[in-house]
Protein backbone atom coordinates (compact mmCIF):
# COMPACT_ATOMS: atom_id res chain seq x y z
CA UNK A 1 0.00 0.00 0.00
CA UNK A 2 1.42 3.36 -1.01
CA UNK A 3 0.75 6.34 1.21
CA UNK A 4 0.78 9.96 0.12
CA UNK A 5 2.99 12.48 1.88
CA UNK A 6 0.39 13.48 4.47
CA UNK A 7 -0.58 9.91 5.38
CA UNK A 8 3.06 8.86 5.61
CA UNK A 9 3.76 11.76 7.96
CA UNK A 10 0.63 10.94 9.98
CA UNK A 11 1.93 7.40 10.36
CA UNK A 12 5.15 8.73 11.88
CA UNK A 13 3.25 11.11 14.15
CA UNK A 14 1.47 8.12 15.72
CA UNK A 15 4.89 6.55 16.34
CA UNK A 16 6.32 9.52 18.26
CA UNK A 17 3.29 10.97 20.09
CA UNK A 18 0.90 9.28 22.49
CA UNK A 19 -2.74 10.29 22.58
CA UNK A 20 -4.33 12.37 23.71
CA UNK A 21 -1.75 14.97 22.72
CA UNK A 22 -3.41 18.35 22.12
CA UNK A 23 -0.10 20.04 21.32
CA UNK A 24 0.66 17.58 18.51
CA UNK A 25 -2.87 17.88 17.15
CA UNK A 26 -2.56 21.67 17.27
CA UNK A 27 0.64 21.57 15.20
CA UNK A 28 -0.97 19.27 12.64
CA UNK A 29 -4.07 21.45 12.35
CA UNK A 30 -1.94 24.55 11.81
CA UNK A 31 0.72 23.13 9.49
CA UNK A 32 -0.48 19.77 8.25
CA UNK A 33 1.11 16.41 9.03
CA UNK A 34 4.17 16.62 6.79
CA UNK A 35 5.11 20.25 7.42
CA UNK A 36 4.42 19.84 11.13
CA UNK A 37 6.71 16.83 11.34
CA UNK A 38 9.46 18.74 9.54
CA UNK A 39 9.05 21.59 12.03
CA UNK A 40 9.43 19.17 14.94
CA UNK A 41 12.62 17.77 13.41
CA UNK A 42 14.12 21.20 12.77
CA UNK A 43 12.68 23.07 15.73
CA UNK A 44 11.70 25.96 13.46
CA UNK A 45 8.31 27.66 13.47
CA UNK A 46 7.18 26.25 16.81
CA UNK A 47 5.80 28.14 19.79
CA UNK A 48 7.42 27.85 23.19
CA UNK A 49 4.76 25.40 24.31
CA UNK A 50 5.35 23.32 21.19
CA UNK A 51 9.12 23.45 21.74
CA UNK A 52 8.61 22.13 25.26
CA UNK A 53 6.46 19.28 23.91
CA UNK A 54 9.07 18.62 21.21
CA UNK A 55 11.44 17.37 23.89
CA UNK A 56 9.24 14.35 24.57
CA UNK A 57 9.04 13.48 20.86
CA UNK A 58 12.76 13.78 20.07
CA UNK A 59 13.69 10.61 21.95
CA UNK A 60 11.44 8.53 19.73
CA UNK A 61 12.38 10.48 16.61
CA UNK A 62 16.05 9.66 17.18
CA UNK A 63 15.31 5.93 17.15
CA UNK A 64 12.55 5.96 14.53
CA UNK A 65 13.27 3.24 12.00
CA UNK A 66 11.93 3.30 8.42
CA UNK A 67 8.45 1.83 8.37
CA UNK A 68 7.90 -1.40 6.44
CA UNK A 69 4.90 -0.38 4.36
CA UNK A 70 4.42 -3.84 2.89
CA UNK A 71 2.93 -4.96 6.21
CA UNK A 72 -0.10 -2.75 5.51
CA UNK A 73 -1.12 -4.82 2.51
CA UNK A 74 -0.06 -8.07 4.13
CA UNK A 75 -2.25 -7.51 7.20
CA UNK A 76 -4.99 -5.49 5.51
CA UNK A 77 -4.30 -2.36 7.54
CA UNK A 78 -5.64 1.12 6.80
CA UNK A 79 -4.39 4.46 8.09
CA UNK A 80 -7.10 7.11 8.38
CA UNK A 81 -6.79 10.85 8.91
CA UNK A 82 -9.57 13.47 9.25
CA UNK A 83 -9.56 14.29 5.52
CA UNK A 84 -10.47 10.69 4.66
CA UNK A 85 -14.11 9.91 3.91
CA UNK A 86 -14.07 7.03 6.40
CA UNK A 87 -12.86 9.18 9.30
CA UNK A 88 -15.49 9.01 12.08
CA UNK A 89 -17.02 12.47 12.46
CA UNK A 90 -17.71 11.80 16.14
CA UNK A 91 -14.00 11.97 16.94
CA UNK A 92 -13.94 15.65 16.05
CA UNK A 93 -16.02 16.34 19.17
CA UNK A 94 -12.88 15.53 21.14
CA UNK A 95 -11.28 18.71 19.79
CA UNK A 96 -7.51 18.71 20.22
CA UNK A 97 -7.82 15.51 22.25
CA UNK A 98 -8.79 13.59 19.14
CA UNK A 99 -6.46 10.87 17.82
CA UNK A 100 -3.74 12.03 15.46
CA UNK A 101 -4.75 9.22 13.11
CA UNK A 102 -6.48 5.85 13.21
CA UNK A 103 -5.00 2.49 12.32
CA UNK A 104 -7.68 0.03 11.22
CA UNK A 105 -8.22 -3.53 10.04
CA UNK A 106 -11.45 -4.78 8.54
CA UNK A 107 -14.30 -2.87 6.94
CA UNK A 108 -13.59 0.80 7.67
CA UNK A 109 -17.01 1.82 6.35
CA UNK A 110 -18.36 0.67 9.73
CA UNK A 111 -16.72 3.75 11.24
CA UNK A 112 -19.08 6.11 9.43
CA UNK A 113 -22.27 4.36 10.54
CA UNK A 114 -24.45 5.23 13.60
CA UNK A 115 -22.96 3.51 16.63
CA UNK A 116 -23.67 2.64 20.25
CA UNK A 117 -20.88 2.21 22.81
CA UNK A 118 -21.43 -0.70 25.22
CA UNK A 119 -18.96 -1.05 28.07
CA UNK A 120 -18.63 -2.59 31.51
CA UNK A 121 -16.76 -4.78 33.93
CA UNK A 122 -14.20 -7.34 32.83
CA UNK A 123 -15.31 -9.52 35.75
CA UNK A 124 -18.99 -9.47 34.87
CA UNK A 125 -21.76 -11.65 36.25
CA UNK A 126 -24.03 -13.93 34.23
CA UNK A 127 -26.64 -11.19 34.46
CA UNK A 128 -24.26 -8.65 32.95
CA UNK A 129 -23.12 -11.05 30.23
CA UNK A 130 -26.73 -11.72 29.23
CA UNK A 131 -27.64 -8.04 29.11
CA UNK A 132 -24.52 -7.07 27.12
CA UNK A 133 -25.12 -9.85 24.58
CA UNK A 134 -28.75 -8.89 24.17
CA UNK A 135 -28.04 -5.19 23.74
CA UNK A 136 -25.34 -5.97 21.19
CA UNK A 137 -27.67 -8.30 19.31
CA UNK A 138 -30.74 -6.05 19.34
CA UNK A 139 -29.00 -2.92 18.08
CA UNK A 140 -26.70 -4.63 15.59
CA UNK A 141 -29.71 -6.38 14.06
CA UNK A 142 -31.22 -2.92 13.46
CA UNK A 143 -28.15 -1.57 11.69
CA UNK A 144 -26.41 0.12 14.62
CA UNK A 145 -22.67 -0.51 15.02
CA UNK A 146 -21.67 -1.78 18.47
CA UNK A 147 -18.48 -0.17 19.77
CA UNK A 148 -16.47 -1.60 22.66
CA UNK A 149 -12.95 -2.35 23.79
CA UNK A 150 -12.54 -6.07 23.10
CA UNK A 151 -11.76 -6.89 26.73
CA UNK A 152 -12.99 -9.78 28.88
CA UNK A 153 -16.48 -9.51 30.30
CA UNK A 154 -19.02 -6.99 29.06
CA UNK A 155 -16.93 -5.85 26.08
CA UNK A 156 -16.56 -9.32 24.66
CA UNK A 157 -20.21 -10.22 25.16
CA UNK A 158 -21.36 -7.00 23.46
CA UNK A 159 -19.14 -7.71 20.44
CA UNK A 160 -20.31 -11.30 20.21
CA UNK A 161 -23.95 -10.26 20.49
CA UNK A 162 -23.47 -8.02 17.46
CA UNK A 163 -21.70 -10.77 15.54
CA UNK A 164 -24.50 -13.23 16.37
CA UNK A 165 -26.92 -10.82 14.70
CA UNK A 166 -24.68 -10.71 11.60
CA UNK A 167 -24.23 -7.05 12.42
CA UNK A 168 -21.32 -4.68 12.64
CA UNK A 169 -19.04 -4.08 15.57
CA UNK A 170 -15.95 -1.92 16.11
CA UNK A 171 -13.27 -3.06 18.53
CA UNK A 172 -11.14 -0.19 19.86
CA UNK A 173 -7.83 -1.71 20.86
CA UNK A 174 -5.33 -0.37 23.38
CA UNK A 175 -2.54 -2.00 21.39
CA UNK A 176 -1.54 -2.00 17.74
CA UNK A 177 -4.16 -3.46 15.40
CA UNK A 178 -1.75 -6.30 14.58
CA UNK A 179 -1.81 -7.49 18.20
CA UNK A 180 -4.55 -9.36 20.07
CA UNK A 181 -5.19 -8.48 23.69
CA UNK A 182 -6.23 -10.45 25.60
CA UNK A 183 -4.64 -13.23 23.56
CA UNK A 184 -7.54 -15.59 24.30
CA UNK A 185 -9.75 -13.24 22.24
CA UNK A 186 -7.93 -14.08 19.03
CA UNK A 187 -11.03 -15.71 17.55
CA UNK A 188 -13.11 -12.62 18.41
CA UNK A 189 -10.64 -10.31 16.65
CA UNK A 190 -10.66 -12.56 13.60
CA UNK A 191 -14.47 -12.63 13.49
CA UNK A 192 -14.68 -8.85 13.72
CA UNK A 193 -12.17 -8.33 10.90
CA UNK A 194 -13.57 -11.11 8.73
CA UNK A 195 -17.10 -9.82 9.12
CA UNK A 196 -18.46 -6.33 8.52
CA UNK A 197 -16.65 -4.73 11.45
CA UNK A 198 -13.25 -3.26 12.21
CA UNK A 199 -10.46 -3.29 14.78
CA UNK A 200 -9.03 0.20 15.29
CA UNK A 201 -6.34 1.90 17.37
CA UNK A 202 -4.58 5.24 17.61
CA UNK A 203 -1.39 3.35 18.51
CA UNK A 204 0.90 2.14 15.71
CA UNK A 205 1.51 -1.39 14.56
CA UNK A 206 3.45 -3.34 17.18
CA UNK A 207 2.38 -1.13 20.11
CA UNK A 208 2.01 -3.03 23.38
CA UNK A 209 -1.16 -2.80 25.50
CA UNK A 210 0.22 -0.57 28.24
CA UNK A 211 -2.11 0.65 30.99
CA UNK A 212 -2.08 4.28 29.88
CA UNK A 213 -3.26 3.23 26.42
CA UNK A 214 -6.33 1.57 27.91
CA UNK A 215 -7.24 4.79 29.67
CA UNK A 216 -6.59 6.85 26.52
CA UNK A 217 -8.67 4.66 24.22
CA UNK A 218 -11.78 5.15 26.41
CA UNK A 219 -12.30 8.64 24.95
CA UNK A 220 -12.36 7.12 21.46
CA UNK A 221 -15.02 4.59 22.44
CA UNK A 222 -17.13 7.38 23.94
CA UNK A 223 -16.77 9.64 20.90
CA UNK A 224 -17.67 6.91 18.40
CA UNK A 225 -21.02 6.14 20.07
CA UNK A 226 -24.11 8.29 19.82
CA UNK A 227 -24.61 7.13 23.40
CA UNK A 228 -22.64 5.06 25.91
CA UNK A 229 -24.32 2.23 27.81
CA UNK A 230 -22.69 0.86 30.95
CA UNK A 231 -24.00 -2.63 31.73
CA UNK A 232 -22.03 -3.48 34.87
CA UNK A 233 -19.16 -1.61 36.49
CA UNK A 234 -17.41 -1.53 39.87
CA UNK A 235 -16.68 1.78 41.55
CA UNK A 236 -13.21 2.03 39.96
CA UNK A 237 -13.62 1.02 36.36
CA UNK A 238 -12.48 1.85 32.86
CA UNK A 239 -16.15 1.81 31.93
CA UNK A 240 -16.75 4.79 34.21
CA UNK A 241 -13.85 6.55 32.53
CA UNK A 242 -15.58 6.00 29.19
CA UNK A 243 -18.84 7.33 30.64
CA UNK A 244 -17.10 10.47 31.93
CA UNK A 245 -15.57 11.11 28.51
CA UNK A 246 -19.02 10.72 26.94
CA UNK A 247 -20.55 13.21 29.35
CA UNK A 248 -17.74 15.71 28.72
CA UNK A 249 -18.52 15.83 24.99
CA UNK A 250 -22.28 15.93 25.47
CA UNK A 251 -23.08 12.31 24.67
CA UNK A 252 -25.94 10.48 26.37
CA UNK A 253 -24.89 8.00 29.06
CA UNK A 254 -27.13 5.18 30.24
CA UNK A 255 -26.62 2.51 32.88
CA UNK A 256 -28.37 -0.69 33.89
CA UNK A 257 -29.11 -0.67 37.62
CA UNK A 258 -28.04 -3.52 39.86
CA UNK A 259 -28.28 -4.73 43.47
CA UNK A 260 -26.96 -2.12 45.90
CA UNK A 261 -24.68 -4.69 47.55
CA UNK A 262 -23.23 -6.07 44.29
CA UNK A 263 -19.66 -4.79 43.67
CA UNK A 264 -20.17 -5.11 39.91
CA UNK A 265 -23.11 -2.71 40.00
CA UNK A 266 -21.77 0.00 42.31
CA UNK A 267 -20.41 2.00 39.38
CA UNK A 268 -23.68 1.82 37.43
CA UNK A 269 -25.73 2.86 40.45
CA UNK A 270 -23.37 5.79 41.07
CA UNK A 271 -23.63 6.85 37.43
CA UNK A 272 -27.42 6.90 37.70
CA UNK A 273 -27.15 8.86 40.94
CA UNK A 274 -25.02 11.46 39.15
CA UNK A 275 -27.14 11.96 36.07
CA UNK A 276 -26.89 8.92 33.80
CA UNK A 277 -30.18 7.61 32.44
CA UNK A 278 -31.47 4.46 34.10
CA UNK A 279 -32.38 1.89 31.45
CA UNK A 280 -33.83 -1.60 31.68
CA UNK A 281 -34.45 -2.46 28.02
CA UNK A 282 -33.17 -1.85 24.52
CA UNK A 283 -36.23 0.28 23.71
CA UNK A 284 -35.29 2.68 26.50
CA UNK A 285 -31.75 2.91 25.11
CA UNK A 286 -33.24 3.57 21.67
CA UNK A 287 -34.98 6.66 23.01
CA UNK A 288 -31.56 8.18 23.75
CA UNK A 289 -30.47 8.00 20.13
CA UNK A 290 -33.83 8.83 18.55
CA UNK A 291 -32.43 11.67 16.40
CA UNK A 292 -30.97 9.08 13.99
CA UNK A 293 -34.49 7.88 13.16
CA UNK A 294 -35.33 5.46 15.95
CA UNK A 295 -38.96 4.65 16.59
CA UNK A 296 -38.88 2.35 19.63
CA UNK A 297 -42.61 1.64 19.46
CA UNK A 298 -42.47 -0.98 16.75
CA UNK A 299 -39.66 -3.23 15.56
CA UNK A 300 -40.56 -2.83 11.88
CA UNK A 301 -40.11 0.93 12.25
CA UNK A 302 -37.12 0.81 14.60
CA UNK A 303 -34.78 2.49 12.16
CA UNK A 304 -37.10 3.60 9.36
CA UNK A 305 -36.55 7.26 8.54
CA UNK A 306 -39.46 9.14 7.01
CA UNK A 307 -39.53 9.00 3.22
CA UNK A 308 -42.41 11.42 2.68
CA UNK A 309 -44.66 13.85 4.51
CA UNK A 310 -47.34 11.29 5.35
CA UNK A 311 -44.81 9.06 7.13
CA UNK A 312 -43.77 11.99 9.29
CA UNK A 313 -47.41 12.63 10.16
CA UNK A 314 -48.05 9.02 11.22
CA UNK A 315 -44.92 8.95 13.36
CA UNK A 316 -45.97 12.15 15.09
CA UNK A 317 -49.44 10.74 15.66
CA UNK A 318 -47.99 7.62 17.28
CA UNK A 319 -45.77 9.77 19.51
CA UNK A 320 -48.81 11.85 20.51
CA UNK A 321 -50.82 8.86 21.70
CA UNK A 322 -50.65 8.21 25.44
CA UNK A 323 -48.73 5.14 26.62
CA UNK A 324 -51.81 3.87 28.42
CA UNK A 325 -55.50 4.34 27.73
CA UNK A 326 -56.66 6.33 24.73
CA UNK A 327 -57.33 9.84 23.45
CA UNK A 328 -59.83 11.61 21.22
CA UNK A 329 -58.68 12.42 17.71
CA UNK A 330 -58.79 16.19 18.26
CA UNK A 331 -56.43 15.88 21.24
CA UNK A 332 -54.03 13.64 19.31
CA UNK A 333 -54.00 16.06 16.37
CA UNK A 334 -53.30 19.02 18.67
CA UNK A 335 -50.40 17.30 20.46
CA UNK A 336 -48.96 16.05 17.16
CA UNK A 337 -49.32 19.48 15.57
CA UNK A 338 -51.25 18.26 12.52
CA UNK A 339 -54.59 19.20 11.01
CA UNK A 340 -57.75 17.16 11.61
CA UNK A 341 -57.83 15.91 7.98
CA UNK A 342 -54.20 14.82 8.31
CA UNK A 343 -54.97 13.14 11.63
CA UNK A 344 -57.97 11.30 10.19
CA UNK A 345 -56.00 10.07 7.18
CA UNK A 346 -52.99 9.12 9.31
CA UNK A 347 -55.00 7.24 11.91
CA UNK A 348 -56.82 5.32 9.19
CA UNK A 349 -53.46 4.31 7.75
CA UNK A 350 -52.11 3.25 11.16
CA UNK A 351 -55.31 1.33 11.93
CA UNK A 352 -54.95 -0.53 8.64
CA UNK A 353 -51.39 -1.45 9.64
CA UNK A 354 -52.63 -2.74 12.99
CA UNK A 355 -50.63 -0.19 14.97
CA UNK A 356 -53.56 1.64 16.56
CA UNK A 357 -57.14 0.76 17.48
CA UNK A 358 -60.35 2.77 17.86
CA UNK A 359 -62.72 1.94 20.72
CA UNK A 360 -65.52 3.98 22.29
CA UNK A 361 -64.52 7.16 20.52
CA UNK A 362 -60.88 7.00 21.59
CA UNK A 363 -57.69 6.09 19.73
CA UNK A 364 -54.94 4.07 21.40
CA UNK A 365 -51.89 2.01 20.57
CA UNK A 366 -52.78 -1.47 19.39
CA UNK A 367 -50.42 -3.13 21.87
CA UNK A 368 -47.62 -2.43 24.30
CA UNK A 369 -44.05 -3.25 23.45
CA UNK A 370 -42.83 -5.95 25.84
CA UNK A 371 -39.24 -6.77 26.70
CA UNK A 372 -37.83 -9.68 24.60
CA UNK A 373 -37.74 -12.99 26.43
CA UNK A 374 -33.95 -12.99 26.26
CA UNK A 375 -33.82 -10.11 28.76
CA UNK A 376 -36.04 -11.85 31.26
CA UNK A 377 -34.57 -15.34 31.38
Amino acid sequence: MELDREHAAALDWTRIAEGPDPVAVGIVERMGYAQGLSAVKSGKGLSQREMDARERWLGRLAKLRPFEYECLDKLGIWLLIPSDQEWPAGLDYLGNNRPLALWARGDVSALSQPALAVVGSRDCTRYGARIASNVGYEFASKGIVIVSGGAFGIDGHAHRGALAADGRTVLVSAAGVDRVYPSSHESLYKEVVAGKGAVISESPVGAAPHRFRFLARNRIIAALGLATVVVEAPFKSGALSTARHAMEIGREVAAFPGPIDAPTSVGCNELIRHGATLVTSHTQIAELIEPIGVNPLADDAFFSPATDGSDQVTRRLIDALPKHGGAQLADVARIAGVSMPEAMEGMAKLKGQGKVSYTDGRWKLAGEISLPRRYCE
